[in-house]
C-alpha cells in the first residue's frame, strides 16, 4: 500500500482546489451547491473538501446519490454509505433508485450512456426541486486524460479534444479537475475519508477501463510519465481556443441564416460555398446544436455529408442524421 500523504500534501491539495475554484469562477458566496456523490473516492473526497471550504466560501451544500440498481446489494451498500456520511455532516441527502437497465433496453443505448442520461436527469430535477444553482462533480485530471484518449481512438475534432470542462455554463463545476487520482486516494487515507469500491470499474469489457488500467499506464511507463498532465494541458488549450473561435464564428453564422423557426433552420447555400471548408463545418455544427441542443451522435462523416450536398449543388436531395434530423 502506498504511504499516506503528509499534512503538507493534504494542504497542497486543498490549495489546488481553492486555485481551481478561483481560476474558473466556479463558486460565489450564497451558492447552493448540490454535490454528486457515488460513494467512490473521488466524490467522497470532493464532498469532504467542499464541506471544509463551505464556511469560508459562504456556500451551502447538499448531497445527491442515484442508485443505478445495477449491482444488487453492492448498489444498496453504496447508497447507505453516502446517506450515513451525509447524516454525519448534517447535510441534506437526495437519493433515488433508477432502473437503468430498463432505460438501456427501451432506448437502445449502451449501459454507460443510459446510466449517464438517467444520472444527469436526476441531478437536474433535484436542483430544480430543491433550489440548488450549482452542481459539483468529482471528475479529476486522470478522468480528463482518459476522456481525451477515448476521443482520439474513436476519431474526433477540436471539440472532442477539449476534454472535460471545469465549468460548464456556470452551473456544473468540477473542482478536482487539476488533481490526480493518486492524490485523491492519498488524501482520503490521511483524512480518514471512507469510500466504497465499484468493482465494475475493473471490468475490462468497457473501453474506458481498458484505457485506465492498460493504455494510460503503458504510455506513462514507456513513453511519458506525465502523459495525463500533458493530455489535460492539451484539453485546456483546445477548450480555450474553441471558445475564442466560437466567438469569431457567430457573425458569419448569423449572416448565413435565411430563416429560423421551431424545428427548422435555413442557411444560404451561396454564402456557405464562398466560405472556407473549416468555417462551413463549424457553422453546420452550430446549426445542429441550435436545433437539437446537443451534438451527441453527430460525427465527422455526418458533417462531411452535409458539406458534400453544398458542394455538389444537390438541390432537392435529402440526408438523414441521427435523432430524426
Amino acid at each position: 500500500m502506498p504511504p499516506s500523504s503528509t499534512p503538507s500534501e493534504s494542504d497542497d491539495l486543498l490549495a489546488t482546489v481553492r486555485r481551481t475554484l478561483t481560476a474558473h469562477h466556479m463558486l460565489t458566496a450564497g451558492d447552493r451547491v448540490l454535490v454528486g456523490v457515488s460513494g467512490g473516492p473521488d466524490s467522497m473526497v470532493l464532498l469532504h473538501l467542499l464541506n471544509r471550504l463551505a464556511p469560508a466560501l459562504e456556500i451551502s451544500l447538499g448531497v445527491a446519490h442515484l442508485n443505478h440498481c445495477l449491482r444488487g446489494a453492492c448498489s444498496d451498500r453504496d447508497a447507505q454509505t453516502v446517506l450515513r456520511v451525509s447524516t454525519r455532516l448534517r447535510l441534506p441527502c437526495h437519493t433515488k433508485n433508477a432502473r437503468v437497465a430498463r432505460v438501456k433496453r427501451g432506448l437502445g443505448l449502451s449501459m454507460e450512456e443510459a446510466a449517464r442520461r438517467v444520472r444527469y436527469a436526476f441531478f437536474r430535477k433535484t436542483m430544480q426541486d430543491a433550489h440548488y444553482n450549482k452542481l459539483a462533480l468529482g471528475h479529476h485530471l486522470d478522468d480528463n486524460a482518459e476522456q481525451m484518449l477515448m476521443a482520439m481512438l474513436r476519431g474526433t475534432g477540436p471539440q472532442g479534444l477539449s476534454g472535460i470542462a471545469p465549468n460548464r455554463q456556470n452551473r456544473l463545476v468540477r473542482p478536482l479537475i487539476q488533481i490526480r487520482r493518486s492524490q485523491i486516494e492519498a488524501y482520503a487515507r490521511q483524512m480518514g475519508v471512507r469510500w466504497v469500491t465499484d468493482e465494475s470499474n475493473k471490468d475490462l469489457r468497457f473501453v474506458r477501463n481498458r484505457i485506465r488500467h492498460h493504455l494510460l499506464p503503458l504510455l506513462a511507463s514507456d513513453y511519458n510519465p506525465r502523459i495525463s498532465e500533458q493530455l489535460s494541458q492539451l484539453a485546456d488549450v483546445m477548450r480555450t481556443e474553441q471558445e475564442w473561435i466560437d466567438e469569431l464564428v457567430s457573425v458569419p453564422y448569423t449572416e448565413a441564416i435565411v430563416a429560423q423557426k421551431e424545428g427548422g433552420l435555413t442557411l444560404a447555400v451561396g454564402s456557405l460555398r464562398r466560405m472556407h471548408p473549416a468555417l462551413v463545418r463549424r457553422l453546420l455544427r452550430r446549426a445542429l446544436a441550435d436545433l437539437t441542443g446537443t451534438l451527441r451522435r453527430i460525427g465527422f462523416t455526418h458533417i462531411q455529408t452535409m458539406q458534400q450536398l453544398i458542394v455538389d449543388d444537390a438541390e432537392g436531395k435529402t440526408i438523414h442524421l441521427p435523432r430524426g434530423i
